[in-house]
């Protein structure tokens, strides 16, 4: 595993973002995209929501409102099974190593796996500025936010993974592939539109008690 980076912010700054790479080979990408997309390992691609607290579950078994002036992408969640175990294990290494070097959150838990896909072939798909912590039961417990870069960026225009920070300064997620950003999950950030290609990526959150 490659050392992890906040991109030379001071580790007391819990507004920035940390990042690192090397955690899983290009087989190993490409086979999260596939068990993300097949049904027997995931809940299948459907399309994705806002507010988890809002509305109903439907008959994919997706919760929150669909509302595509603001969120316009698929996604896929991964359970932990035999078959993708390893993931979760990666995820809960380099995120421990993370909050151990930088932010020192009290986290006992990763929530689910989210695949998400990115469809810039018929029209522009995105995720408009937010943050991860709401006020659900899940959603109240998330610490860090954690992206894994499962696309070539050269497979795609667009769909850059923007932080903002309480300064007003702006910080974009490394695009390489395999690169992974861990940032608090109170943190106000983007993806815009992808115009064309398809931009996978891997979204987990560390779960915790509530912050206060």
């Amino acid at each position: 595993m490659s050392d992890i980076s906040n991109n030379g912010a001071k580790s007391a700054d819990l507004m920035n973002m940390v990042s690192t790479k090397n955690v899983f080979t290009k087989e190993e990408l490409d086979l999260i995209i596939k068990l993300g997309t097949n049904e027997e390992n995931s809940t299948g691609l459907g399309p994705a929501r806002v507010g988890q607290n809002l509305g109903a579950t439907d008959e994919t078994g997706y919760s929150g409102l669909l509302d595509n002036e603001i969120r316009r992408c698929s996604v896929s969640g991964i359970a932990l099974s035999d078959d993708t175990n390893w993931i979760f294990q990666r995820i809960r290494e380099v995120v421990g190593d993370a909050n151990i070097a930088y932010f020192n959150f009290n986290i006992n838990a990763i929530d689910i796996l989210q695949l998400t896909r990115y469809d810039g072939t018929n029209s522009p798909e995105f995720y408009h500025r937010h943050v991860d912590l709401g006020f659900s039961e899940i959603d109240a417990q998330r610490k860090l936010s954690v992206t894994v870069q499962l696309s070539d960026p050269n497979d795609y225009d667009g769909g850059d993974l923007i932080l903002y920070h309480i300064s007003g300064d702006l910080a974009t997620a490394n695009r390489e592939r395999g690169a992974i950003t861990i940032f608090p999950s109170f943190i106000s950030h983007e993806v815009t539109p992808v115009t064309r290609g398809i931009r996978y990526s891997l979204v987990a959150w560390t779960l915790g008690p509530a912050f206060r």
